[in-house]
């Protein structure tokens, strides 16, 4: 996601995760947003810190709070198509 990101200045102030990640031609899926998200979460609340999730899709907000289901990865020769 590129609209509405933290600038530059608030990152440096408010640690961002995630952010700037992959470019635009790459694909980044649900589940991998899931595993490098829970990864994160993990990371922080073993620093006594609490995390905040923000900034990405509702799909993906879901998936992260209520689990998710067996999704498989996306074909490749699919995504050339579209």
């Amino acid at each position: 996601m590129v609209a509405g990101k933290p600038s530059v200045h608030q990152r440096a102030v408010i640690p961002c995760h995630l952010v700037d990640l992959i470019s635009l031609s790459e694909v980044f899926t649900v589940g991998q947003f899931l595993g490098s998200s829970r990864a994160l979460i993990k990371d922080i609340g073993t620093r006594d810190k609490v995390p905040i999730v923000m900034g990405c899709g509702a799909h993906y907000i879901h998936m992260l709070l209520r689990g998710s289901v067996r999704i498989p990865e996306p074909d490749p020769a699919a995504l050339h198509q579209v």
